[in-house]
């Protein structure tokens, strides 16, 4: 694949751009998995969470202790101490966490911007929505979505495409995916 040096130059430039997006959408969702596998939000109190992660341990540290003791007394219902027994019997798992993600989501969230020094075709925020509603689906072995499937998940995710969309399209040739580029978009730019 060539690419004009300054469409070339202008994707380098976006790629910081890109990957601060790929990032703050990555937070976003750990930090909603670690809520739906811990049963707990972000309302609850920090002794509360310590307890959900460390167990029993999270006990030895004496301001947990005492938080755990009076959640036992303060509540008429109870339900902060139903909560902290619950968290204490349990500890949270990461495959708890990885499980609130469905896979489509985490492979977005994982390759919409690839590592850097990647070949462009590694990065998903390159290719329009019917190329990259074939490819998941190849990658994931599912039947293929819709544009408009695709599309709304990845703008759920918050994440953004690149301005220079450089695939329209994805052939499945021998088992493996080739993707055909724009070409008139890469060398017309702007």
């Amino acid at each position: 694949m060539t690419i004009k040096q300054n469409i070339l130059e202008e994707i380098v430039s976006n790629e910081p751009e890109m990957r601060r997006i790929q990032i703050s959408a990555m937070v976003r969702k750990a930090f909603k998995a670690l809520d739906s596998a811990a049963g707990l939000s972000e309302s609850d109190p920090p002794w509360l969470w310590k307890l959900k992660i460390k167990g029993k341990k999270a006990l030895e540290e004496k301001d947990i202790e005492r938080a755990f003791l009076e959640s036992a007394k303060a509540e008429s219902d109870g339900a902060l101490f139903k909560k902290a027994v619950s968290a204490h019997a349990s500890l949270l798992d990461d495959r708890e966490i990885k499980a609130q993600i469905p896979k489509v989501e985490w492979l977005l969230l994982e390759y919409w911007v690839a590592k850097e020094k990647a070949p462009l075709f590694r990065s998903l925020c390159y290719y329009n929505d019917q190329a990259l509603a074939k490819l998941v689906a190849f990658l994931l072995k599912l039947n293929p979505g819709s544009d408009k499937s695709i599309r709304k998940i990845w703008e759920r995710l918050g994440l953004k495409k690149s301005r220079r969309l450089l695939f329209r399209d994805v052939k499945i040739i021998a088992g493996k995916p080739a993707m055909p580029v724009f070409y008139k978009v890469i060398q017309n730019p702007d």
